[in-house]
């Protein structure tokens, strides 16, 4: 589990994107928190989360297609837990 403080962020790299390829997070906020996700510096949303210890599930997140890639994970507000980062394919 990755734990993001208001302010700390992580990068992850992401090969052969297709336009077709969707993000999910799974994550945890003990507080009330917001979570900035972005693409090669396009903002992609930012996900109010509740305030509870119940995994919270980000899916539906379109990627934008690309050989290489860089995904950036920011805790905005509040701290959030990040337990897993999947891409999946329509096709």
């Amino acid at each position: 589990m990755l734990r993001l403080r208001e302010g700390e962020y992580a990068c992850y790299s992401l090969n052969d994107v297709t336009a077709h390829t969707a993000l999910e997070v799974s994550c945890f906020a003990a507080e009330p928190a917001a979570l900035e996700i972005s693409q090669d510096r396009r903002i992609l949303g930012v996900f109010e989360l509740n305030s509870t210890e119940d995994r919270q599930l980000l899916s539906g997140i379109r990627l934008s297609g690309a050989d290489a890639s860089a995904l950036r994970l920011k805790a905005v507000r509040g701290t959030v837990d990040i337990e897993t980062l999947t891409t999946k394919t329509d096709r």
